[in-house]
């Protein structure tokens, strides 16, 4: 599996486009087997509600090819284990939902509200950074494909939405309560762009922007996530035809990049994985093809995801202990900031950057990340821009857009006035819906950014290269993520130390990190705690937010360290921080139920003091088959085939722990590596050096195989 990628920077938000999706005819039929977003789930009484979005129904479409390959995840399917009444105890005292019988205990009363930390993140003030997540695809289209279409892949991406509430809703920014846009798919507004070009290189320009514009939670007309399309020319509106030689020989608009963007707000980061699965399940070239797909007929999830902070009880006696920990962790100010007496004196207020004359080339076939020359990435955004969204027939009525008397960009002055936005009336109820452009002028100036303050690189690593990686963690009783935890760690001290030497200063020996954790076993109705297989439990495949974190505030880390002890530490840090994380979630829920409590510690925490004070965070989505067709599928399978993926989130925003974020993604044992960084704080010669040694080291640790090898030996910085 070989596809030339490209790591680097890149610019701010195209022509966005949401067109009306034509629907498109066909019988109503059962979805494949090869969908993993259909999988029935065996009813558990409180779980019904959870359960009826991930069960959604498939499209109306025809039926896939007899010869489609199933996902491994379709085989026999795992007998769901009893758990012991110690453990089901000891998870109920540690997260304060009872796992066996979860009873609400509601602190919302609206089951479509956001949830805490999510309300949190939603009411972000307007002169901060947004919490953004993206996650990039590069498919191609099956053998039997017919036709591709910009309008067609509109119909898909569709179908996948209406299975999603969060995804088909607007939120309300006083009550913060999601609604839903319509009954049907096809009233859907979807906000979308398509980016025509002939340059391989633009997707990774067009994956920039997308991580760092924002979203207007004012504006109820959309929902609060998006999509960018980066193909052909020919691929806008009615497409082109293909014919079986086209895609043998690789024609051009027989393959496309494709990007997801949520506001964290919406959901977590294995939702976005369950949104990608949604829509890859709808790649058939059944529905390709088709004449059309009925939109019109196909339901919209009106099932809000269930919400943990609802089932928790907490008391103030379990409340203390953690409360205590956690201000005790905080008080530590000398565990953080390691390196800030190394960090560069960068410039303020940041210029735009401009557009990158070279990217390097990822493959994942090799895994290596080899420097290419390429022409200059042309502009192919601007703020000027229109950006292009649907506006349903029948619009649902959205409350006026509150007056912006002056938007500034979110990082520094640098390269012009801000923009003025003069509030629009609000419409005669009798009016005709406004042109689509002239609809989203205001919203494009809103959500325009031209100074891309996160950054990424971006490493591929093939299935032989992963499982050289399984067999040297298995041998030495660790885990692949406690590998890249250690390998960062490691990594940020030899980034830092020429910069130690020059400055004559210390080169820290401790660091710290935080790992992303997710808290769907506590979905009720979930068996994930049973030992059910996670490809096919329904709660993966909820749109939501369950993700919860932990960290290692002080670690040692120097030349001295072996590579395998350190891992054998953080893999057992891991595992018992698993508690602390259900602790923590109810403790803030405990907190916000006593809102004068919740209001004086709003005031009083200081986010802004943690960012960026630890070295790594690591957001790992885990591993899972493949959710399409993989590029060496056989003719006969006639899923899309996947041939590349990655993707991260921003680390710009207040509270971004880190100074470097690993967005890792594990796909049919081939893993993506997506290296973020704030551009605020970390240079450009700096993020080079960081990945540079972290691919490096990767590439010895896999050479070395399971014996002991020393931090010295991986990074060359001694002491």
């Amino acid at each position: 599996m070989s596809r030339p990628r490209t790591p680097r920077s890149g610019r701010t938000p195209a022509a966005w486009t949401a067109a009306p999706a034509k629907p498109v005819v066909v019988e109503a039929s059962p979805a494949s087997p090869a969908s993993p977003a259909t999988t029935t789930v065996p009813p558990v009484s409180p779980a019904a509600p959870a359960a009826a979005e991930a069960a959604a129904p498939a499209s109306p479409a025809a039926p896939a090819a007899a010869g489609a390959a199933p996902s491994a995840a379709q085989g026999k399917p795992k007998k769901p284990k009893s758990i012991s009444p110690f453990a089901a105890r000891m998870v109920a005292n540690a997260s304060g939902i009872d796992v066996t019988n979860p009873k609400p205990n509601k602190v919302f009363q609206d089951d479509a509200s956001l949830g805490i930390t999510e309300r949190y993140f939603h009411h972000i003030a307007e002169d901060k950074n947004q919490v953004i997540m993206t996650i990039s695809f590069k498919l191609k289209m099956p053998p039997q494909a017919r036709h591709v279409s910009e309008t067609r892949l509109v119909d898909l991406l569709k179908l996948a939405q209406s299975k999603h509430f969060r995804l088909s809703s607007y939120v309300d920014y006083d009550t913060q309560v999601g609604h839903t846009f319509s009954k049907t798919a096809d009233q859907l507004p979807l906000l979308y762009r398509f980016v025509p070009t002939r340059d391989p290189a633009v997707w990774r320009r067009v994956f920039d922007e997308e991580l760092n514009a924002h979203f207007d939670v004012h504006d109820m007309r959309f929902p609060l996530w998006r999509v960018a399309i980066v193909g052909v020319p020919e691929l806008a509106g009615a497409g082109i035809p293909l014919s079986p030689a086209d895609i043998e020989a690789d024609a051009p608009g027989t393959s496309f990049d494709i990007l997801f963007s949520f506001h964290h707000c919406i959901g977590d980061g294995l939702s976005m994985l369950a949104y990608a699965r949604s829509f890859l399940a709808e790649c058939t070239a059944a529905n390709i093809n088709a004449e059309s797909l009925h939109l019109d007929q196909v339901q919209v999830s009106q099932t809000p995801p269930p919400l943990l902070d609802n089932y928790i009880h907490s008391s103030i006696f379990s409340a203390i202990p953690t409360g205590f920990g956690l201000w005790l962790q905080s008080a530590r100010k000398k565990n953080m900031h390691k390196f800030k007496h190394l960090l560069p004196d960068i410039s303020k207020p940041l210029p735009a950057l401009p557009p990158p004359a070279s990217y390097p080339t990822n493959t994942f076939s090799s895994g290596s990340v080899v420097p290419a020359t390429g022409p200059a990435v042309p502009e192919i955004s601007k703020p000027s821009t229109p950006l292009i969204v649907q506006v349903p027939q029948t619009p649902s009525p959205a409350p006026e857009i509150a007056p912006v008397a002056e938007i500034a960009p979110a990082v520094g002055p640098a390269a012009g006035t801000p923009i003025s936005v003069s509030p629009e009336p609000a419409a005669a109820p009798a009016a005709p819906a406004p042109a689509a452009h002239d609809l989203l002028q205001e919203h494009i100036k809103r959500t325009f950014n031209p100074y891309l303050a996160t950054q990424v690189r971006f490493h591929t690593f093939d299935a032989a290269y992963v499982g050289d990686l399984l067999k040297s963690t298995k041998a030495n009783g660790t885990t692949v993520a406690a590998l890249l935890i250690v390998n960062a760690l490691s990594s940020c001290r030899a980034t830092f130390a020429p910069i130690a030497e020059q400055r004559k200063k210390h080169l820290p020996r401790h660091q710290g990190w935080v790992a992303t954790t997710a808290l769907r076993h506590l979905i009720p109705g979930s068996k994930l705690l049973y030992g059910a297989d996670k490809q096919t439990d329904f709660a993966t495949m909820i749109f939501g937010g369950y993700s919860g974190s932990i960290s290692e505030p002080r670690i040692t880390i120097d030349g001295k360290s072996e590579f395998w002890d350190r891992c054998r530490r953080v893999r057992k840090t891991i595992g018992s921080a698993a508690f602390t994380s259900m602790r923590r979630n109810k403790l803030f829920n405990w907190v916000y139920r006593h809102q004068s409590l919740y209001k004086a510690l709003y005031k009083m925490v200081d986010l802004g003091q943690m960012s960026h004070g630890y070295s790594c965070e690591v957001a790992n989505l885990g591993a899972w088959d493949y959710p399409a067709a993989a590029p060496n599928a056989p003719a006969s399978d006639d899923r899309a085939r996947l041939e590349w993926f990655g993707g991260t989130l921003n680390c710009s925003f207040e509270g971004s722990r880190a100074l470097f974020t690993l967005g890792v993604i594990t796909l049919g044992s081939e893993m993506s590596v997506t290296i973020a960084y704030d551009r605020n704080v970390i240079s450009e010669e700096l993020a080079d050096d960081f990945s540079r040694i972290f691919k490096e080291s990767m590439d010895k640790v896999r050479a070395n195989g399971a014996g002991k090898i020393k931090l010295s030996d991986l990074t060359g910085v001694k002491a």
